[in-house]
């Protein structure tokens, strides 16, 4: 039958076309009132803080906000984002002493929540996840809870990829139903970074890629040294889809529980005295050598003997690096903090190693 105006077939198909239009418009003005959160993950190690340090630092007229969260009873990375600015320090909301995607999340939602009213002006948020964290319930948050739909929107996932090993992270096998938290960050994300290109060859760069489109086939992949890429690539791009995203895990709105691998821990060290550095850099050299399978991440804040800055140093399996900091300020605390993340590690040893470093 013919659709001619004055039809009732072509007035209900007028209805319907209307009412999906005038739906459009209330999402969009919705959206357009509700602040767009960043989700930035990634495998331990692979660049995540100092994306968002080289964010927070260059030029971009945006005024973002940061949610911190990091694995263990200690932040070390709270204290390395953000550097000596008070005005963006200020605007860093820590959820530590566990993983935002199981044990901490409802410190997300109140840091969402506790920002939103706190800076009426802001262009986004930062959402830095742990590096074993699972991205999905993270997401979760954004569609089921009714206080941060409200007032945020989940605006894309960002993966940084440590190019130097992605490939074992991928292929490590973990114990039935736990997941691999590479594959899961990698899955879901809207844009990977494939970061540390100065560590790899060009051959080793197709395997890498080869293997991050055998998981994720649509994301968009920028390669990266130093988590260096113009923020604009990343932020208020609406590159979330909720679609997709069912199409990967079709329970995705249905509460979950995200099982990791029991044999992963980490613990801190504290040490009052001053370390030798000389001494320190030959330990830990020493302790890569022999456990750098197991030892998946370590990173602290140094009081290094005869200086009055703090040191920096971070490992990613066998790949160490020590950096000197900002200057210890008046009153503030002086110690070293090491953290120290892996697979069935001896605090003991370790602790003793390292109080035999010290000046």
């Amino acid at each position: 039958m013919e659709i001619v105006p004055g039809n009732q077939m072509w007035i209900e198909t007028y209805d319907v076309i209307k009412e999906q239009v005038e739906h459009s418009k209330r999402l969009a003005e919705r959206d357009a009132k509700r602040l767009p959160v960043t989700i930035i993950t990634g495998f331990l190690g692979s660049g995540k803080t100092t994306l968002v340090n080289h964010i927070l630092t260059v030029q971009h007229g945006m005024k973002l906000a940061v949610v911190e969260n990091e694995y263990g009873e200690e932040s070390i990375d709270g204290k390395l984002v953000g550097g000596s600015s008070e005005k963006v320090n200020e605007r860093i909301v820590e959820a530590s002493n566990g993983c935002v995607c199981c044990t901490v999340r409802g410190d997300l939602i109140k840091a969402i929540v506790k920002l939103c009213a706190t800076y009426k002006d802001l262009d986004g948020i930062l959402v830095e996840t742990t590096g074993l964290a699972d991205p999905t319930p993270v997401a979760q948050t954004f569609y089921m809870d009714q206080l941060v739909t409200q007032k945020a929107r989940l605006d894309g996932i960002v993966a940084v990829c440590d190019s130097r090993f992605v490939v074992q992270n991928l292929a490590e096998k973990k114990a039935h139903g736990t997941v691999n938290e590479c594959r899961q960050q990698l899955a879901f994300a809207d844009i990977i970074l494939l970061n540390k290109l100065d560590l790899i060859s060009k051959e080793e760069l197709k395997k890498v890629k080869s293997g991050v489109r055998s998981i994720n086939k649509t994301a968009k992949l920028i390669e990266t040294v130093r988590s260096k890429v113009d923020p604009k690539e990343l932020l208020g791009i609406k590159a979330f889809n909720v679609e997709r995203v069912m199409q990967i895990t079709p329970d995705f709105l249905e509460d979950r529980v995200t099982n990791h691998d029991e044999g992963i821990g980490s613990f801190v060290v504290r040490l009052k005295a001053p370390i030798d550095m000389e001494l320190f850099q030959d330990w830990i050299a020493d302790l890569l050598r022999v456990s750098s399978a197991n030892l998946y991440r370590s990173k602290g804040l140094l009081l290094a003997s005869g200086s009055s800055s703090k040191f920096v140093f971070h490992t990613v399996h066998e790949i160490l690096e020590i950096e000197e900091g900002d200057e210890w300020t008046e009153g503030e605390k002086r110690e070293s903090v090491l953290v120290f993340i892996g697979k069935d590690l001896d605090k003991q040893e370790i602790e003793n190693g390292l109080k035999n470093l010290l000046a």
